[in-house]
């Protein structure tokens, strides 16, 4: 095999270990008063949202670092914790003492979460992971919640903005205006109607930040004197 060949081959391993790349995730949850409601066995909406945010960082890659953006309340948005790897026992330990209370601002969350991830980030590519089981009910940063997933994906260089819709009811104008929030956000959607339904979804969301192995790619290079090698990304 000639090095012009060996060059080309390991160009194309090179691109596809872009989907691989350390990411720099926010974690963006909902404090609203609306998370103290039940959902029945003796378990809130925060209850779930706990058990499903401490499975979410026991996945965490260890080349992967993440924040903790909690709202609280409309002028009460806090960055609980900045980006951290490998170790997130304090992270845990903030999750579980949130006791929900307060509005819904989840432009201005967005806004902050998103210049936070500018300005403090350490890997190149960065998303916001968004748990939520309303809508906006605050003034608007932005524009509005769509409006401030647009700004941030375009001009915050935040790759994806992921939205995990809990207990919202299908086909609701607060459904919508979530979907539109992934859509502008460059991400995707995911609604979890229970608690296994919220850990599956936040999970599925963290996973989808590098694509989540479901596409895939075939290469097939035409090798002078050699024949056809197949290659096969997983990306």
């Amino acid at each position: 095999m000639t090095s012009k060949y060996m060059v080309m081959i390991l160009s194309l391993v090179m691109l596809a270990s872009v989907a691989t790349a350390a990411n720099s995730v926010v974690l963006l949850i909902d404090n609203s008063g609306s998370m103290d409601d039940s959902i029945g066995g003796g378990q809130t909406k925060m209850d779930a949202a706990k058990a499903a945010a401490n499975n979410f960082l026991n996945g965490v890659s260890s080349s992967d670092e993440v924040a903790l953006i909690v709202f609280h309340d409309c002028n009460d948005i806090v960055v609980e914790q900045g980006f951290t790897r490998g170790s997130f026992s304090s992270m845990k330990s903030k999750i579980n003492a949130l006791d929900p209370d307060g509005g819904t601002p989840i432009s201005c969350a967005i806004k902050e979460a998103a210049e936070y991830a500018y300005g403090s980030a350490s890997n190149s590519n960065k998303a916001i992971i968004l748990l939520t089981d309303g809508q906006e009910t605050c003034t608007s940063c932005w524009g509005g919640p769509d409006d401030a997933a647009l700004e941030a994906h375009t001009q915050y260089g935040v790759n994806v903005i992921h939205v995990v819709g809990f207990d919202i009811s299908p086909g609701s104008s607060t459904e919508q205006q979530l979907q539109q929030v992934a859509s502008s956000g460059g991400g995707n959607y995911y609604p979890a109607d229970d608690a296994n339904q919220l850990n599956q979804a936040l999970t599925q969301a963290y996973t989808d930040v590098n694509g989540g192995g479901c596409c895939c790619t075939s290469m097939f290079v035409i090798l002078g004197g050699i024949g056809m090698v197949g290659l096969r990304f997983f990306f």
